[in-house]
């Protein structure tokens, strides 16, 4: 099923990355697999290739900082990379602040480098 809210915002063979996150409290991870299938049925029927996925378990509201996936997704694949153009989520909660409080927010940064941020949390 392609998610109504999303449709439009990525053009047919599109390559992303895809970012996973659940709290130090989500103690058996299911909410990890949970993530993953969504956000891989959703490139699936929107027909985006995932390049690459990251994924960290960190205490809520962690900054960059404590998520070290996140840090490398950031710095050395959005940054530094022009062979995708998406980084895809299940919510853009599970994302936050690039730097910690007071410093831009991640779809900020994805945008300065030519990227789009896009949950699959609807699907």
């Amino acid at each position: 099923m392609v998610d109504e809210l999303n449709v439009g915002l990525v053009q047919a063979g599109s390559r992303a990355v895809a970012y996973y996150r659940c709290s130090v409290a989500d103690e058996d991870r299911r909410a990890l697999l949970m993530q993953q299938d969504r956000v891989r049925r959703w490139a699936i029927a929107n027909e985006v290739q995932i390049i690459r996925e990251f994924c960290d378990v960190s205490p809520d509201g962690a900054d960059s900082e404590v998520r070290p996936a996140f840090a490398e997704m950031v710095n050395d694949w959005i940054a530094r990379r022009n062979d995708f153009d998406r980084v895809l989520c299940f919510e853009s909660s599970r994302l936050g602040r690039v730097g910690g409080e007071g410093h831009n927010s991640f779809e900020a940064v994805c945008r300065q480098h030519g990227k789009r941020v896009v949950a699959a949390d609807a699907v």
